[in-house]
């Protein structure tokens, strides 16, 4: 269980990501952000393609399954 000083962190960097404007084609301002913010995660490598999809690799020291996290937006209208 994480602690609650960890838990608001999480909250609100996932409201900063639902705020950032990303429909299909534009995600760039999100890969900007994510870019910024990905180093202070410790991740092993951060890469952005040449059609702009970011990825984060963090590499385990023992033998393991490999995990792949993907997220696409999503646009929703509330009424």
């Amino acid at each position: 269980m994480i602690n609650s000083e960890r838990k608001q962190t999480l909250v609100d960097l996932t409201r900063e990501l639902i705020e950032i404007k990303s429909l299909s084609g534009e995600e760039g301002q999100l890969v900007k952000f994510l870019g910024r913010i990905m180093p202070d995660y410790s991740l092993d490598r951060i890469e952005v393609d040449r059609v702009g999809n970011i990825t984060g690799t963090t590499s385990g020291r023992r033998p393991g399954q490999t995990i792949l996290l993907d997220a696409h937006a999503v646009n929703c209208n509330r009424t």
